[in-house]
């Protein structure tokens, strides 16, 4: 970021690091999370015990909030657990929230069944199945939208240039100008092109986007610009070369991800993040897709369920 003084001259602001940045967001969504799956447990005794939907609560089986406390720590901490495994965590560009509902689904569904067994083995009459099934819909409902919600927020904020990334693309060909392109096409995604570094010493300015040196040049460019995020689009025959390239920016505490070449890989299965069509990185056994594994989800827990 920067600002201007009174003679109008541009000066730099310091800038939290992109790593403390990542750190910072993470923790706050974890915390958020913790606050919204304990809101569900609450909402979903509510339902059951107060609202009383889908089946009445005979009185023989009314059971005071205190005997849920443990079911409610345990079931926390489960969420925790599943949703990292599940990936809900690992960061994200151009995914879409589909994509996140399957995950946060796929993350409860495992969490709630397993209280449910845990009730099935004390055998405790007290303790009511429906309410774990329904706190396990709020859950869901709560967690993807919220996220729904977060989406849209960063994509206006992104879009005035609040809480992006300063990328620096290295390579200038036909690939590397592509991505340029779909970076200031696509503002939502929060990246902020600094220019581009090249091996041809001759190479000028592409419009808007500044040549910065050659690659060589590369770790001072890196401090200079205070680059967040490096683009590879070299081909990949130089492959020692992508490999220096990416060793450089570790060792500045700079995320390097590089373009594949699909018609080099010797893969019949790719997945990746994408920039307006243009892959990022990605290798991945095949799956079906987001709904397909949605429904899959469902069909699986309703069959378990019923036996």
């Amino acid at each position: 970021m920067t600002a201007t003084n009174t003679q109008g001259v541009p000066q730099t602001t310091r800038r939290l690091p992109a790593v403390n940045r990542r750190g910072r967001s993470l923790a706050y969504t974890v915390v958020l999370d913790v606050l919204l799956i304990n809101a569900a447990f609450v909402l979903g005794y509510v339902v059951r015990y107060q609202l009383q939907l889908f089946r009445p609560v005979l009185d023989a089986f009314q059971a005071p909030y205190r005997e849920y406390l443990p079911f409610q720590l345990l079931h926390t901490l489960l969420m925790l657990l599943f949703l990292a495994l599940d990936g809900v965590y690992q960061r994200r560009r151009g995914g879409s929230w589909f994509d996140e509902l399957y995950r946060v689904s796929n993350a409860t569904t495992t969490a709630v069944v397993i209280l449910v067994a845990i009730t099935f083995i004390i055998q405790a009459l007290v303790y009511s199945r429906l309410l774990f099934l329904e706190t396990g819909v709020i859950t869901i409902l709560l967690l993807s939208g919220v996220r729904l919600l977060r989406r849209g927020l960063q994509a206006n904020l992104r879009r005035r240039g609040l809480g992006v990334d300063r990328v620096l693309i290295i390579g200038a060909g036909e690939t590397g100008r592509a991505v340029m392109r779909n970076l200031v096409a696509l503002p939502e995604l929060g990246y902020q092109v600094v220019g581009f570094v090249d091996d041809d010493v001759n190479k000028a300015d592409l419009g808007r986007f500044r040549a910065l040196g050659t690659l060589d040049g590369l770790g001072a460019v890196l401090k200079t610009e205070r680059v967040d995020e490096v683009i590879i689009t070299v081909p990949w025959t130089h492959h020692r070369t992508i490999i220096g390239l990416v060793r450089t920016c570790e060792n500045l505490g700079v995320r390097a991800r590089v373009v594949p070449d699909l018609f080099q890989l010797a893969l019949t299965r790719v997945d990746f993040d994408d920039i307006g069509g243009i892959p990022l990185m990605g290798l991945k056994e095949a799956r079906i897709s987001s709904a397909g594994r949605l429904i899959k989800r469902v069909l699986d827990f309703a069959c378990a369920l019923l036996g």
